[in-house]
């Protein structure tokens, strides 16, 4: 991550900005060094911190955002991403298995390296062959071990990324993965992550909201529900977001501040490995209202 100085980082990006949204990102890309494109037909401008990165999202953003409802090719988009995500937690958990089974292969070598060293006029000669040959087998084994360890970690480093942009409430962090929302934040991995959709038809792929709730669910605005399956959700009306989320049919949100503290623009750019800028440009507005769902009843929560 980019370190930012606190010096360049000035309170009138934290407030909603008076400026052109082209003046507005022209300040941004000077001031901390970020690159800027625009995908075709979009309302917003993408930056990122370096070439590769730009290039990467281009050719996710080549498909320009839609008015309508999401078609079957943004289903089938949605779907990779959730592929992707599971790929990625199944190679995080060999990793750390292929760790543990390292640390334990070298304090093993450790212990035979010591008995190799024994006289032999002390030690059997059979006995000495046996460790040596043992000696040889576990460096071998370790070896192989040490270069899945290092292949597992090259394909971990592809993580998706951290966008930073305006929710229809304020600043937010989304990502596909909640485990990198909370790690982010310097939260316990396991807490759960509301979850943001463009649309109702893309919740429900995912969630089932309780018949008797589905009508206020469609027509609630700014307003994220805690259902009783524990899993958190929030439609999207808001329109620029909303074209941001098409792209993505849903995307895991929080807040783009520490945890109890007010939004830092430094701070955010720090986390982010993308900015998603729009004329709302970046600052700190109310939160969702929450609702928390029975079967047949709901209970405002905040």
């Amino acid at each position: 991550m980019t370190s930012i100085s606190r010096k360049h980082c000035k309170t009138s990006f934290n407030k909603k900005p008076k400026e052109p949204l082209a003046e507005y990102v022209a300040l941004l890309c000077e001031r901390y060094a970020l690159l800027a494109f625009r995908p075709k037909g979009a309302s917003f401008v993408v930056l990122s911190k370096n070439e590769k990165h730009k290039q990467i999202l281009e050719s996710t953003f080549d498909k320009p955002a839609e008015n309508k409802k999401v078609d079957s090719s943004d289903e089938a988009f949605s779907s990779s991403l959730r592929a992707d995500l599971s790929a990625w937690q199944s190679i995080q958990t060999k990793t750390h298995t292929l760790e543990s089974t390292f640390d334990k292969n070298a304090q093993k070598i450790q212990s035979i390296a010591s008995l190799a060293k024994v006289d032999s006029s002390d030690t059997p000669i059979f006995a000495t062959a046996k460790t040596i040959d043992c000696h040889a087998t576990a460096t071998q084994r370790l070896a192989m071990t040490e270069k899945n360890a290092k292949t597992h970690k090259a394909k971990l480093s592809k993580q998706p990324p951290i966008f930073l942009a305006q929710t229809d409430t304020t600043a937010g962090f989304l990502c596909s993965s909640p485990t990198l929302l909370n790690r982010a934040k310097l939260r316990p991995s396991s807490q759960a992550v509301l979850k943001t959709f463009a649309s109702l038809q893309c919740a429900t792929q995912e969630l089932r909201v309780p018949i008797s709730h589905r009508h206020f669910v469609r027509r609630a605005s700014k307003t994220s529900v805690i259902l009783p399956s524990k899993k958190s959700f929030r439609i999207v009306k808001e329109p620029l977001h909303r074209e941001f989320l098409r792209y993505f049919g849903g995307l895991c949100s929080t807040s783009a501040n520490r945890t109890k503290e007010p939004f830092s623009l430094e701070f955010a750019l720090q986390v982010a490995d993308v900015v998603i800028v729009d004329s709302r440009g970046l600052y700190e507005d109310k939160p969702s209202a929450i609702y928390r769902l029975s079967r047949t009843r709901k209970r405002r929560a905040r």
